[in-house]
């Protein structure tokens, strides 16, 4: 293949932002039309930064051992490609080893194809993450003296290569002795072959200068395997690493093999996570950065009682940034650490703000210690300004279903009735309007229908009658992100129009709340309450993704009946926007008197 000359600069390669790099890396790519293409580049731009830097390491201590072997067919290199790799691999020299690592990944994974990446799900993990990890599982009691360690999704080295140096701290003995000791209690295992010698390569210049003072060879730790479908030969005393993300399709074999934690689609770090259990032992620790999606989904509620049965969580770090940390990775991440065959049920929470250097701290907030159970999700605060919420309601248990009300999606699936939307309403034939998300904003209804593919009427068939509603119910958007004011957008439609059109039809992207029982809470009032900020509060202590579930409305700890009652007489008053959120505070005994408190409706 051809090497591209983009005239990289190096004084614009810094290590402080990962933008940069992927700056870099989009322009190394953009004239690559295959994905074998992108694949090779990669492999072959990472390999040239990686030989630079093997050689600026040895030089140091004045090493001649050679690189290690790369077991695959890399293309050689444009003098172009080299030099820029050099620049590189320069910069990455005078860093701190981890950021190295954790470049050489994040640019790796730049160059490869989407496809590849969505396969795999690799993201590679900051420095400051790792480090808190690692710092907080040292303090739930792991032994870095004497403890075995394995990562089953090892990636570049990004936890292993501070394993290592953890370990290397705490040894003491000739450094033959320390060499194989430590080589003996870590383990790695990796599906992508290049990035496992990556991380055999870093793990290698970590422990090169012992090497070099006894003339022993370094063994290799970490195995090209498919860790989900390899039996479990061996336990550990910690299982720690960023398992890879995103749903996948199983066979049956595995849907068997992982049977006991799966409810519906399977995911790839829920797969991990039981794999984890399985690798520890008893009395060991699990150390993992994923999705908070697990706190909460109904996706995940087998894999939450497993975890509370046999490895409960133990502690959380809610990472408050999802910008320049985990490309495209929509989801809240977090740092889990979860104690096998513990009793504890209450988990100790935290944030971690990543600073603006790679290389610095992260700044932690301690939130309070929160009880979990079997069943349920698990809600937990997001920041200092939900403390004193989720305390308060821990004490309600009324639901929806227990003001009478169930919530479903809405039942079109627009692309699959393509030929049956219409530009225009035949007053004679059997056209109901199509409800999309956009007519849905705080407290209004409006029907719209702007945006693309998006059009105002279907014709519906004989057989199809399931998907009218009938009766006034409470709209909910299903999309919304933790960066939006509010994330919980709701809106009543009313009877009237339902009347006029003698139906509607709902889209799936919108949730429905529709009363089943005696509407002794109507449903303005319900709408009221999910559009308050103290509702939003409570949805952020359970939803960690972009999704507002069904799963997750039927969640929401609300007030009982009687003081739901109470509020509705309240309503009909003339009052304003600010006394209803500060009357819904006062049902959840918010502290009013908290300065937080007073200004939750600005």
């Amino acid at each position: 293949m051809d090497i591209i000359d983009v005239g990289v600069n190096a004084k614009h390669i810094s290590i402080d932002t990962s933008k940069t790099y992927k700056a870099i890396t989009n322009d190394l790519v953009r004239y690559l039309d295959s994905d074998s293409e992108r694949t090779q580049f990669a492999q072959c731009f990472c390999y040239e930064i990686i030989k630079c830097l093997w050689n600026s390491y040895c030089q140091t201590i004045n090493s001649l051992k050679p690189l290690r072997n790369l077991n695959l067919n890399v293309c050689s290199s444009s003098e172009d490609l080299k030099d820029m790799a050099r620049k590189i691999a320069s910069d990455l020299s005078t860093s701190d080893l981890y950021i190295s690592s954790y470049v050489v990944g994040s640019i790796y994974t730049a160059l490869l194809p989407s496809s590849y990446r969505s396969k795999y799900g690799s993201y590679y993990t900051p420095p400051f993450l790792v480090k808190r990890l690692l710092d907080e599982v040292g303090k739930a009691g792991f032994n870095w003296a004497a403890g075995s360690v394995m990562d089953p999704a090892c990636g570049g080295g990004a936890f292993l290569m501070p394993v290592v140096s953890k370990m290397l701290e705490n040894a003491t003995g000739t450094p033959e002795t320390i060499i194989k000791g430590i080589c003996s209690r870590i383990r790695g295992q990796e599906i992508d072959a290049f990035a496992g010698w990556v991380s055999q390569v870093f793990l290698d210049i970590i422990l090169l200068p012992l090497s070099e003072q006894c003339n022993t060879g370094i063994p290799v730790v970490v195995d090209i395997v498919d860790s989900l479908n390899q039996p479990v030969q061996s336990k550990y005393d910690l299982v720690v690493g960023n398992p890879p993300y995103g749903k996948l399709r199983l066979d049956d074999d595995m849907r068997d093999k992982y049977r006991r934690s799966l409810f519906g689609h399977a995911n790839n770090y829920g797969l991990f996570t039981d794999l984890a259990i399985q690798l520890t032992k008893k009395k060991g620790f699990i150390g993992y950065v994923t999705p908070t999606s697990f706190l909460s989904g109904q996706y995940f509620k087998a894999l939450r009682s497993l975890l509370y049965r046999e490895a409960p969580l133990h502690s959380i770090d809610f990472v408050t940034d999802r910008e320049g940390i985990f490309d495209d990775v929509l989801q809240e991440t977090a740092l889990s650490i979860f104690m096998k065959g513990s009793n504890t049920r209450f988990v100790s929470v935290s944030t971690v703000s990543p600073s603006d250097s790679l290389n610095e701290n992260a700044k932690i907030t301690y939130l309070g210690r929160y009880s979990i159970s079997e069943t349920g999700p698990w809600l937990m605060p997001r920041d200092l300004g939900q403390v004193e919420y989720l305390k308060k309601c821990n004490h309600m248990n009324t639901r929806l279903i227990d003001l009478g009300y169930k919530v479903s999606t809405g039942q079109l699936v627009w692309n699959r009735h393509k030929s049956q939307l219409k530009e225009v309403f035949d007053d004679g034939g059997r056209n109901f309007p199509i409800i999309w998300a956009e007519s849905i904003s705080r407290d209004r209804f409006k029907f719209s229908y702007s945006k693309k593919n998006h059009k105002p009427f279907i014709e519906l068939q004989n057989d199809q009658e399931y998907l009218l509603t009938l009766k006034e119910c409470v709209l909910v958007q299903r999309t919304t992100s933790k960066e939006q004011d509010r994330r919980l957008i709701a809106a009543v439609i009313p009877q009237d129009f339902i009347s006029k059109y003698s139906g509607v039809v709902v889209e799936n992207h919108i949730n429905m709340l529709y009363c089943v029982d005696d509407k002794r809470i109507e449903p303005a009032t319900i709408c009221t309450l999910l559009n308050s900020k103290t509702l939003d509060m409570l949805l952020r202590c359970i939803s960690g993704s972009v999704a507002v579930s069904a799963y997750e409305l039927n969640s929401l700890p609300l007030p009982n009946l009687k003081s739901l009652l109470l509020f509705q007489e309240f309503m009909k008053q003339d009052i304003t926007s600010d006394d209803i959120e500060l009357e819904i505070m006062k049902m959840y005994e918010v502290d009013l008197s908290d300065q937080l408190s007073k200004n939750i409706a600005s």
